[in-house]
């Protein structure tokens, strides 16, 4: 974070058990679990470190790719359940699914999926 940030607003959600906070597009994602309900919480508002935009601009991207969620849904993608404003900011909270990252902030993962032999690269996008 580029400053300090509350995120006390996340206990509405449950308890906070993963974060993902390398992320260069203004948003930070957390992994949530309340009871036995996990969900996935995109959030747009805080300052971010690797973003060099201002946070109200990941605020409106955010919120611009909300309705296009819809479009995308996919039995292998994680699914979005709503968004909301909240914390100074704006949410997207999806269903948990267990799994990893391959963005280029995650080089560790998206080398795993990169060193997969190519059929099993283009099933997973088959897939998609």
């Amino acid at each position: 974070m580029k400053s300090l940030y509350d995120f006390s607003f996340l206990k509405e959600y449950g308890e906070v058990f993963k974060v993902y906070d390398d992320q260069d597009s203004g948003n930070v994602c957390f992994g949530v679990k309340n009871g036995d309900r996990k969900l996935f919480i995109k959030f747009a508002g805080a300052p971010t470190a690797r973003y060099n935009g201002k946070p109200e601009g990941a605020v409106a991207r955010l919120k611009a790719a909300v309705p296009i969620y819809p479009d995308l849904a996919h039995p292998n993608l994680i699914r979005l359940i709503h968004a909301e404003e909240v914390g100074g900011g704006f949410a997207a909270i999806f269903e948990w699914t267990d799994s990893e990252c391959w963005g280029r902030m995650y080089p560790q993962s998206r080398e795993k999926f990169m060193q997969l032999p190519d059929p099993a690269k283009l099933e997973v996008f088959s897939d998609i």
